[in-house]
């Protein structure tokens, strides 16, 4: 199978054929048919990732996970997220995923009302150096779930913690800092 080198850059004809197989098997897997993952990674690692390992091929489908994930759609079981996905194949990946998918690149930092897909947004955009000033939202969209929430906007997040002299601990409470930052907003 070649030599496997784990300091390889990836391609991005490596990261599309990756996640072709997720795309493909979440198909599957949407539509109730059977799934082999194992056959998807025996033959991709045969072909199109002749010089990566089972390992890295595993572990990049839990970076796909990540980055569904921050996208807010749904991933496939199996391939949990992985936290620290580097920035640049991060954004790699949101690019070759909103192809394959038909989905739109911003959904990586648009408001969302789920904590986790929220503090997601954030952390890809304060690492990636975009948080700037962001326009007046106004009031957050509140959405009824079993609880209600405020959708969020990373954006104004990570703007405001990216702030000197702001300190703001947990993120849910950063409806508060309207009264303390009217500035802010």
């Amino acid at each position: 199978m070649g030599n496997k080198s784990a300091t390889k850059p990836w391609l991005d004809e490596e990261l599309k054929a990756c996640v072709m197989a997720y795309y493909e098997m979440f198909k599957l897997f949407q539509e109730g048919k059977e799934l082999n993952k194992t056959d998807y990674r025996n033959r991709i690692l045969e072909n199109q990732l002749k010089d990566r390992s089972s390992s890295s091929y595993e572990m990049r489908m839990s970076n796909i996970s990540a980055v569904m994930r921050l996208l807010g759609k749904p991933i496939l079981p199996g391939y949990q997220p992985l936290k620290n996905v580097g920035g640049n194949v991060t954004n790699r990946l949101i690019d070759i995923i909103s192809d394959v998918w038909g989905t739109d690149r911003k959904d990586a930092v648009s408001p969302v009302d789920d904590f986790e897909i929220l503090n997601d947004r954030v952390n890809h955009i304060r690492g990636n150096n975009v948080a700037a000033k962001p326009q007046k939202n106004g009031i957050p969209k509140v959405v009824t779930v079993p609880v209600s929430r405020y959708v969020r906007d990373p954006k104004v997040i990570a703007w405001v913690l990216d702030r000197p002299k702001v300190s703001v601990k947990p993120v849910v409470s950063l409806h508060h800092l309207i009264q303390t930052r009217n500035f802010l907003f």
